[in-house]
């Protein structure tokens, strides 16, 4: 029996990585290749202008342009202030963008581009939604794609994730069956940082009120834009033959806006106890006590609250730091500024970007690991992997954090905005070892019953032979 070829298209992919979603992919995608699968991967990628092949570790990578700047035309963009950079005049970018193909009218294009005028002259360009209609209309991703499909000739496309399943159902004619597998909360909540809240309180549904509350002259037009890219989400998702989440919290969401869609739970991977071991030999933990933040650091993970638990802290511990693990420049830069502004720069260490081992090594000298998240988190590797180095976890009880962190026996979860009670529990594992490494041994054994890499490949495996 010949291999099934599958082509999974991606964000991002090893050598070339930024989060937990595709730590997560890599990890299963290993597996199947063990499994003999035949598997091609396709990235995109937003700072390339044709597409690079390359080979590793027994993967056909394709990384193709992918332009996700608005204008579509604005390729060369300034991400800090949101300018244009380069030769391009605003008014070039606003004259090529009306005379693109689009399937938008002329009318609405300019009504798109006097909104951007308008929210950035308001300092409230990060408001802008991601116009998914201009951005996967014409995208030079998309003829990239059907070569590589037409190269290929895969029995099956597994498309990972918001931007590449709306980038497979831009295609008419695709007679190849579509697997879409659904990480995040792009497809329920239609904010560009899919917040998936408002002032702090969990949207249950999308009725686009964050656009009043932020921008109340331009209510009307953002929320408009905002349910035309829902609209277009959600008809992109239903295209798809099957659909795997990582999370029964995504499950639920998937469920309720498609209700007749086939859909299987296929929970993230750990990295393997030997591979963390071998990294965290001879680490022991940090005096003081640290608290360890990982993860990228914007406003939905809650990086920006540290600086008001160290009053709290300090008439609680008698000594300890809190390590922020993580990208994120401009966040960081704000939070340096805060603790500076306490005198407190001794407390609290920005480590930047780590790489996997060196994020490993940060929790085999923590004490406890904290998640202050705002958001309903999709599923969370963090958790995981603070579970694998026996570390004891403090979250809010958000989204599928409340699937792999049990109250009381690997961790604890608070009421989310309950800052006092979140601030308590950290205190009370440091001050008792014994909780600690109980709670630690405890999520250990959990993380390598339920969350193996063969278990999760098997499961996707299941899904993928279903389709001969």
């Amino acid at each position: 029996m010949s291999k099934k070829r599958v082509l999974i298209v991606t964000d991002k992919f090893p050598p070339n990585i930024s989060g937990g979603a595709e730590v997560s992919l890599h990890i299963v995608a290993q597996q199947l290749l063990k499994q003999g699968f035949d598997i091609a991967v396709a990235t995109l990628n937003d700072s390339l202008q044709k597409t690079n092949y390359l080979e590793y570790e027994g993967f056909r990578i394709y990384e193709i342009p992918f332009n996700s700047s608005w204008p579509p035309s604005a390729r060369n963009r300034n991400r800090n202030s949101g300018r244009t950079s380069g030769f391009m005049t605003q008014s070039l970018i606003a004259t090529q963008y009306l005379l693109s193909p689009s399937d938008s009218s002329l009318r609405q294009r300019l009504s798109k581009l006097s909104l951007y005028k308008s929210l950035s002259d308001l300092s409230k360009l990060g408001m802008f939604p991601l116009v998914d209609r201009d951005l996967f209309s014409n995208n030079i991703a998309q003829p990239e794609l059907l070569k590589i499909i037409e190269k290929e000739s895969p029995d099956l496309l597994h498309c990972d994730n918001y931007r590449s399943i709306l980038l497979s159902a831009s295609f008419d004619q695709l007679s190849i069956p579509v697997v879409a597998c659904v990480r995040d909360l792009r497809f329920f909540c239609a904010h560009k940082t899919q917040p998936m809240n408002v002032n702090g309180v969990v949207c249950r549904k999308c009725l686009y009120q964050c656009a009043d509350v932020a921008v109340p002259q331009e209510t009307t037009r953002l929320q408009s834009l905002m349910q035309d890219s829902a609209t277009l989400r959600r008809a992109a998702l239903s295209k798809a033959h099957h659909i795997v989440v990582t999370s029964r919290f995504l499950h639920d969401g998937v469920h309720e806006m498609l209700p007749g869609k086939d859909i299987t739970i296929i929970a993230n991977p750990s990295d393997s106890a030997e591979f963390v071991d071998d990294i965290q030999k001879g680490i022991k933990r940090s005096q003081p006590p640290e608290i360890l933040i990982v993860g990228m650091v914007n406003e939905n993970k809650g990086q920006l609250d540290v600086v008001n638990w160290l009053d709290f802290l300090e008439k609680e511990l008698k000594d300890f730091r809190i390590v922020i693990a993580g990208r994120g420049d401009r966040l960081l830069a704000k939070i340096r500024q805060r603790v500076n502004r306490k005198n407190a720069l001794d407390r609290v260490t920005m480590t930047g970007f780590l790489t996997r081992d060196e994020v490993y090594r940060s929790y085999a000298r923590a004490t406890v690991v904290a998640s202050p998240v705002v958001w309903p988190e999709p599923f969370g590797r963090v958790p995981l992997e603070a579970a694998l180095s026996r570390r004891p976890i403090v979250s809010y009880g958000l989204g599928g954090l409340n699937e792999t962190i049990i109250d009381g026996v690997t961790g604890r979860l608070i009421a989310p905005g309950d800052r006092q009670a979140f601030l308590q529990a950290i205190v009370d594992i440091i001050r008792d070892p014994k909780l600690a490494a109980k709670m630690g041994a405890n999520a250990r054994r959990r993380v390598i019953k339920s969350h193996t890499a063969k278990q999760a490949a098997s499961a996707m495996a299941n899904v993928w032979d279903q389709f001969q």
